[in-house]
C-alpha cells in the first residue's frame, strides 16, 4: 500500500478561478477609522461547488500573511459568516488591522454535499482539501 500525498497544485478542477466580484471597500471599525481593503469573491471554473472570498488590506498595510477561517459548519451555499460581525467578533477587521489578508470558503458546501451520509466539515479531508484551493 502506498501513501500518496495530495498536492493541490496538481488538481485540474481547481486550476481556473473565476472572480465574479472585485472591488475596493472600507471596513467599519468601532471607535476608529474605517479600514480600506480589496474584496474578491469567486468560484472555480469547473463545477466544484467551492466559493471563496478574499479580504486584502491596502498595499501599504499588507505584511504578507493571510488568515483562513475554517467553519465547522459551512454553507448552505456561501460562507459569509465573517461579513457582518463587529467588535471583538470581527475576524476581518482584526486581520486588516494587523496587515493580514482574510480568506473564507464554503468548502464546496451546498449544505455540505447533500446526498452524503455525513457532513464534510473543516475537519474532514475533503473539507480541508477544498479550502486549501482558495488559499493557494
Amino acid at each position: 500500500m502506498t501513501n500518496d500525498i495530495y498536492h493541490a497544485g496538481d488538481d485540474a478542477r481547481f486550476a481556473h478561478p473565476v472572480f465574479d466580484r472585485e472591488e475596493d471597500r472600507l471596513r467599519p471599525v468601532e471607535g476608529g477609522e474605517p479600514l480600506p481593503y480589496h474584496y474578491i469573491h469567486g468560484r472555480f471554473e469547473e463545477e466544484t461547488g467551492v466559493k471563496f472570498s478574499f479580504y486584502i488590506p491596502a498595499r501599504e498595510n499588507f505584511a504578507g500573511r493571510f488568515y483562513q477561517y475554517l467553519s465547522p459548519f459551512p454553507g448552505p451555499d456561501e460562507e459569509l459568516a465573517s461579513l457582518e460581525p463587529s467588535g471583538v467578533d470581527d475576524k476581518v477587521a482584526f486581520c486588516l488591522a494587523h496587515g493580514a489578508g482574510f480568506v473564507e470558503t464554503n468548502m464546496g458546501s451546498k449544505a455540505c454535499s447533500p446526498g452524503r451520509r455525513r457532513r464534510e466539515s473543516s475537519r474532514s479531508p475533503a473539507g480541508r482539501r477544498r479550502s486549501c484551493f482558495a488559499a493557494r
